[in-house]
């Protein structure tokens, strides 16, 4: 806007100037020259402000041009910065997401390889109970046995010592008799 109020006043200066210098001309050739002068200063008049027109357009078409192109790029490298941008977030997008897929499937081994481990240890946990179980069994069918064994020699002495003291006594109660 700036550059084109500075181009209108020089231009607007500039027709002003040459207006005064034309009329300048007009009003001291009628003098020195008639009918015929008029004309040429007539067509010289249209002429100089058709080739004003025409200046002016061109220079009207020149920094319409001019403003187009660089409007063009400006839009252009806004475009530009925008994909970039866009490019940039849609990458550091695709980063996070291989990211966190990675870490899902990490996680993923992770979990299942506390799970095999846990479930292994419950198994041998189970089947170290269950020797246990097996060897505490064996003891207290061990025990038992004993004990049984243990009351049934017991109960044989037992028996044992009725019996010799049966024939002892017998035996004293012979000899008392024979004597």
């Amino acid at each position: 806007r700036a550059a084109t109020r500075i181009q209108a006043h020089f231009r607007g200066r500039a027709v002003r100037r040459w207006e005064r210098e034309e009329l300048a001309k007009q009003t001291l050739q009628p003098a020195l020259g008639g009918a015929d002068n008029k004309q040429r200063v007539a067509y010289r008049v249209i002429f100089a402000a058709r080739r004003a027109f025409v200046e002016h357009r061109a220079a009207v078409r020149l920094q319409k041009t001019w403003r187009g192109h660089v409007t063009r790029r400006d839009i252009r490298m806004e475009i530009q910065g925008v994909a970039l941008k866009t490019a940039t977030k849609l990458q550091a997008l695709l980063r996070r997401s291989a990211a966190v897929a990675w870490i899902s499937r990490r996680e993923r081994a992770a979990v299942a390889l506390q799970s095999a481990w846990r479930r292994r240890r419950a198994r041998l946990h189970t089947l170290e109970e269950l020797r246990l179980f097996q060897v505490v069994s064996r003891i207290a069918a061990g025990r038992s046995k004993r004990q049984r064994l243990q009351q049934r020699t017991a109960a044989a002495i037992e028996v044992q010592r009725v019996v010799r003291g049966y024939f002892s006594r017998l035996g004293l109660a012979r000899r008392h008799r024979g004597a």
